[in-house]
């Protein structure tokens, strides 16, 4: 764990996009003491992880056995880079999607998470960067807010579970009614699928 290079994407890249630059980050370290240098395209690593506030997820896969090491691979971190470009700290994955204005559904999900959390680095980027008229700008937006597959409204969705609830709580009473009751909505049931039919009769 000592030996992965971990880097944070910094507002020199954000502005840039063509010059990128990152931030070495130690645990030991503070960020007054990190060291900012340019990195060519060529001594970019072959693996690139991309996480929010990625190092809970660092120490869950070192204590599950993954040797990180090894894969000698740089680290996008997007809480870090939403520190920078809004400023504050502390972000949530879903603060940051939602002042960004990037479509998301069904987040703590892993391929939910993966996949917004790779449209929030982009969409950071174009935000980010100083030159609004950059060519790559409108390619990062039209990719980080493209539809999401098969997504419920959410209020639509609010309103089915309440409709489910009311059925249940319905179905739940109806234990309790006495014989006279349940005869008499029994009645009302038939007399409804009566006047149904003869409407379509009298089609």
């Amino acid at each position: 764990m000592a030996d992965l290079r971990v880097y944070k994407i910094t507002v020199v890249y954000l502005q840039g996009l063509e010059e990128v630059s990152f931030r070495k980050v130690n645990n030991n370290q503070t960020n007054q003491n990190t060291k900012e240098y340019p990195i060519n395209h060529s001594e970019r690593s072959a693996y690139i992880l991309v996480g929010h506030n990625v190092k809970v997820e660092l120490r869950v896969l070192t204590r599950l056995g993954f040797d990180l090491s090894s894969l000698n691979a740089d680290i996008i971190d997007t809480a870090s880079i939403t520190d920078e470009v809004f400023g504050g700290a502390g972000y949530s994955l879903r603060e940051v999607l939602t002042s960004l204005n990037c479509p998301f559904n069904n987040l703590h999900s892993g391929g939910n998470d993966a996949n917004f959390t790779l449209r929030a680095s982009l969409l950071l980027a174009a935000k980010g960067c100083v030159n609004h008229g950059h060519a790559m700008i409108s390619i990062l937006r039209m990719i980080s807010t493209e539809p999401i597959p098969y997504r419920t409204d959410p209020k639509v969705k609010a309103a089915k579970k309440k409709e489910k609830r009311a059925a249940r709580s319905r179905k739940q009473q109806s234990k309790f009614w006495s014989f006279d009751k349940q005869n008499e909505i029994r009645a009302e049931r038939a007399a409804r699928r009566m006047s149904g039919q003869e409407g379509i009769l009298g089609k």
